[in-house]
């Protein structure tokens, strides 16, 4: 196609060059140029003489755009996405886009059907947990239970048991002593006992003579245990007093 220049005039009055197939409709606020195919129409509120030009495409492919400029350019060529006057609004779910026209940084994003995506702003060594269901997922902390700490760090979560030795249980055993009723027991390396301690006693009885064993006393350093009676000479080979300490 050639280039067309069309002159309106207050009279109405059209020349057309270059455009030896067109036809030329003239109103009082509307002129249309056509052919068989083809028909361009041009619309104005102003009083005074228009122009109107029809520039070549250059090029093959790309995008057609409308360029800004005196006079106005119709170019075949690229519309650069970053741009702020070539581009505008959220391009929809539906479409490919996000619906949104900014993200909070550090958020995480959580899907929405076909709305926008939604943004969930964790706080502080949070993590996401699901919801049964179609609910979105919610911030939450881990927190330990009984015997469990659980220490949150940017980038990491430890969790770790403080269930020792002391609490899981100790034994130690002491052999009978001829005559003897009442027995000091000391506790096991590392353990440290306290008023508030448990003691399971169980006694190896050798002959069956029926003993019982009782804790009397507790202290930060031993306890106490009690026989209801006097293991005699025979008594001391096999017999024995077993201790489980443990702290609550």
């Amino acid at each position: 196609m050639k280039k067309l220049t069309t002159i309106v005039s207050a009279a109405a009055a059209i020349a057309v060059i270059g455009f030896s197939t067109a036809n030329a409709q003239v109103t009082t606020s509307e002129v249309r140029i056509t052919n068989s195919t083809f028909r361009t129409a041009h619309t104005s509120n102003a009083t005074a003489n228009q122009t109107m030009r029809w520039e070549q495409f250059t090029g093959t492919g790309g995008v057609v755009k409308v360029t800004p400029g005196s006079p106005n350019q119709i170019v075949n060529g690229t519309v650069a996405l970053g741009s702020s006057t070539e581009v505008s609004g959220e391009l929809t779910v539906t479409n490919g886009g996000t619906g949104v026209n900014n993200l909070t940084d550090g958020a995480v994003l959580i899907g929405n059907g076909t709305g926008p995506i939604q943004v969930v702003d964790l706080g502080a060594n949070q993590i996401l947990r699901g919801v049964a269901g179609t609910a979105d997922p919610i911030p939450v902390d881990l927190i330990g239970g009984a015997g469990i700490t659980i220490t949150n760090n940017a980038g990491n979560i430890t969790i770790a048991s403080n269930i020792n030795a002391n609490q899981l249980g100790i034994t130690t055993t002491t052999d009978f002593v001829a005559g003897q009723q009442n027995y000091t027991i000391l506790p096991p390396a590392g353990f440290t006992p306290s008023t508030t301690s448990r003691l399971l006693v169980t006694l190896r009885d050798a002959n069956d003579n029926g003993f019982i064993g009782t804790v009397q006393n507790i202290t930060g350093t031993d306890a106490v245990i009690h026989l209801s009676g006097s293991p005699q000479a025979g008594d001391v080979a096999g017999g024995r007093i077993i201790v489980l300490w443990q702290n609550p």
